[in-house]
C-alpha cells in the first residue's frame, strides 16, 4: 500500500475490521439482484481462484466470487456498453466477476453465468447484467470432472 493512499477501514462480519486502499472500493449503483440499493464493495483476495465480494455498507453482506472474464468471453456474453451506472465504452478495460455457489466437495461448486458484474476499471464502477438465456447456465460448474 503506497504512503499517500487514502485508507479506510472496513468492518466484515467474516474478516472483523480491515484497512483498504481507497482505489480499491467499486461502486455498484443499481445493487445487485435480491439487494437493489446501490451498495459498495470491496474485493478480498482468497484461497485462488476465489476472492470475497465484501459490501462496505452491510458487514454481514459478502460473496465469494471468481475472475469469469474468461467464461463471459467463451458464452458471448456482451459487455454493458453504454450503461449509465458504470460509464463502460467500447475499447475501456472492464473486469467481470461471478458470484459461486460453494459445495461439498469444493470441485461441484458452480457459477452463476446468468448474471455476471462488469466493472469499469477506469472508475471502478460496476453493474449487475441479467441475461435472458439458458437456465443451465444459473449452476454452471465451475471445475471441469471426468
Amino acid at each position: 500500500m503506497k504512503k499517500s493512499e487514502a485508507v479506510l477501514l472496513v468492518r466484515s462480519d467474516r474478516f472483523g475490521a480491515v484497512e483498504v486502499e481507497a482505489s480499491k472500493v467499486i461502486q455498484i449503483p443499481s445493487g445487485l439482484v435480491g439487494y437493489q440499493k446501490p451498495q459498495t464493495f470491496v474485493l478480498f483476495d482468497y484461497v485462488p481462484p476465489f476472492h470475497w465480494l465484501q459490501s462496505i455498507d452491510d458487514p454481514a453482506l459478502a460473496f465469494v466470487v471468481v475472475d469469469g472474464t474468461e467464461l463471459v468471453r467463451q458464452f458471448d456474453m456482451p459487455a454493458p456498453y453504454g450503461d449509465q451506472d458504470i460509464n463502460l465504452k467500447e475499447g475501456d478495460e472492464y473486469a467481470v466477476i461471478l458470484i459461486v455457489t460453494l459445495k461439498e466437495p469444493v470441485i461441484e461448486s458452480t457459477v452463476n453465468l446468468l448474471a455476471p458484474i462488469f466493472i469499469n476499471l477506469k472508475n471502478r464502477r460496476g453493474v449487475q447484467v441479467v441475461y435472458d438465456d439458458d437456465i443451465s447456465k444459473i449452476q454452471y460448474r465451475l471445475f471441469k470432472t471426468n
